[in-house]
């Protein structure tokens, strides 16, 4: 069982674009991949794929995320079995991730906070909507609620931090944003996100494989309607 800070990885895991080894409890890890490495979703999520395809013993759960792995154990974790692993994924290769782009009808004219937010940004509402649909997106990761894509890309003229209160209600096809981020509700939840558009695209079925259409690494317009 590995305890403590972040400890350094292994050379093979650095060469992966790993830059920490984080700690997480006594089943888990963090892989941590650096900031500043542009090309860090493009290690992760091949790598996070090839896990789930040959586990590693004893895992229970590969997590990707914008800038880490999380791997989840079933008992202690063992670092030299992770090291072990990235070695033959290593000798393997990785089969590179073929994002598909994706093109999501939105209107604008209903969403709740769609005024709010061209107030505190000093916009009109045709000014946000041509620069928010003119911005071409990427998934970084899926969280928070199964489908639930976040989207990379946002303007920095579009920024926004969380709401101070969130909502206890947010229907599904809601589109949102925050701070960096834009993403679509799947389904009805909680939410912290401003809502300043709907679209009509189902997000989830479970009776298709894979049930959300947004995977990570695809990119996504929204076409205004």
């Amino acid at each position: 069982m590995i305890q403590g800070h972040a400890i350094e990885p292994p050379q093979v895991l650095k060469d992966f674009g790993v830059s920490a080894i984080r700690p997480y409890g006594p089943q888990a890890l963090i892989l941590v991949f650096a900031d500043d490495n542009d090309r860090k979703l493009d290690l992760i999520h091949p790598l996070a794929s090839h896990w789930l395809k040959h586990p590693i013993p004893n895992l229970l759960n590969v997590v990707p995320a914008s800038d880490s792995i999380t791997l989840i154990f079933e008992h202690d974790v063992d670092l030299k079995a992770v090291t072990h692993a990235a070695e033959r994924a290593s000798k393997l290769g990785l089969e590179p991730i073929t994002p598909q782009h994706h093109e999501v009808p939105i209107s604008y004219d209903q969403a709740p906070d769609i005024h709010a937010v061209c107030d505190a940004l000093d916009l009109t509402v045709a000014q946000f909507q041509q620069l928010h649909s003119e911005t071409l997106y990427r998934a970084d990761m899926l969280g928070f609620i199964p489908g639930f894509a976040y989207l990379s890309g946002l303007p920095a003229t579009l920024r926004m931090p969380r709401k101070a209160t969130p909502r206890t209600h947010v229907p599904p096809g809601s589109v949102a944003i925050a701070e960096q981020y834009c993403a679509i509700y799947p389904l009805d939840s909680p939410g912290g996100w401003h809502l300043i558009g709907h679209t009509e695209l189902p997000l989830l079925d479970w009776q298709r494989e894979p049930f959300c259409p947004i995977k990570p690494s695809d990119t996504v317009r929204f076409i205004p309607t």
